[in-house]
């Protein structure tokens, strides 16, 4: 028999017994809740604990994608925790594996020889590391109807467990009115160093993060991203970063947060189009516009002499 619990989460009981695997009333249970408006998914533990039919401890996390794989062999082993969407392997007791999707997640919350209980909640927050990892794009959730919409951009604690952990003392807004207005590349030199959270409340930005950490093993190296409002993206630049952007869409409007005041007498600039960094700018020279500070920004080779990171 199955319940199921009020408020905003579903939470489901099922029989177990001990000669018959816990995947059949998980599959039940997805499919019930997909009735209720949750994505029916295919399910993975992520600390790869077997779910064998008579254990009785607590589980960790499970995330939900967007198909439910049908017929009886959504049971898969550990060794095949990396097989590719759609190969599944019919196994009893052995570790039930997961993609992921960040709008939803499911918990298992208890689970024993008579029974198991899951739990839908909602995921805020989506973290995505680029190719030079420490620089992370970010997609928060938006609860939208027709009022308007709800986000929650910012949640220390959510930064915290994705690893991801300044203390922000300073938020900035920009608004540049033409296409092609380019600021950067900047940081700030120690103690003043800032990590920056990058986002878009108007318009479109191309952003770009150059590491100019001297042992890092990507120093030199740079990523970029689009920023949008659209997109409701983010993109997190980590102390040890040169950063600019440059703009898209007119009156495109940004607002960062820094973990560092702004501190003039350490604030320096790196070439925004310099050949030995050779950024793949959307524009050429003669259609971005500068601040004069910009123009007139140090080679990255004279930052080489004098790392200040």
């Amino acid at each position: 028999m199955w319940s199921t619990q009020p408020e905003n989460s579903l939470a489901f009981f099922g029989a177990a017994s001990g000669t018959a695997p816990v995947c059949a009333p998980i599959k039940t249970a997805f499919r019930s809740a997909r009735k209720n408006g949750y994505p029916g998914t295919r399910l993975a533990d992520t600390s790869r604990t077997s779910l064998s039919a008579t254990s009785a401890s607590t589980y960790s996390r499970y995330c939900v994608q967007e198909r439910f794989l049908t017929g009886a062999t959504d049971w898969m082993p550990d060794a095949q925790a990396d097989s590719p969407p759609g190969k599944t392997h019919g196994k009893r007791n052995s570790t039930f594996i997961i993609g992921h999707k960040c709008d939803k997640s499911v918990h298992l919350i208890s689970a024993s020889g008579s029974g198991f209980q899951i739990e839908f909640r909602a995921e805020l927050m989506k973290f995505e590391a680029l190719s030079i990892p420490d620089v992370k794009l970010l997609y928060p959730k938006k609860f939208g109807d027709e009022r308007g919409f709800f986000s929650e951009t910012y949640n220390q604690g959510t930064f915290a467990k994705a690893g991801v952990t300044p203390s922000f003392v300073q938020d900035n807004h920009s608004l540049s009115r033409p296409v092609g207005i380019l600021r950067g590349l900047h940081y700030q030199c120690q103690p003043d160093a800032q990590d920056k959270l990058v986002r878009v409340l108007h318009g479109r930005i191309l952003d770009v993060a150059v590491d100019i950490r001297a042992n890092s093993p990507t120093f030199g190296k740079w990523v970029s991203a689009e920023i949008s409002a659209a997109s409701w993206n983010q993109i997190f630049v980590p102390k040890g970063f040169a950063h600019g952007f440059v703009t898209l869409e007119p009156d495109t409007e940004v607002h960062y947060k820094v973990s560092a005041p702004y501190a003039p007498q350490s604030e320096r600039s790196i070439m925004w189009n310099d050949p030995d960094l050779g950024i793949d700018w959307p524009f050429d020279q003669s259609a971005v516009t500068l601040s004069t500070k910009d123009a007139d920004a140090m080679r990255f080779a004279d930052y080489c002499r004098d790392p200040a990171f």
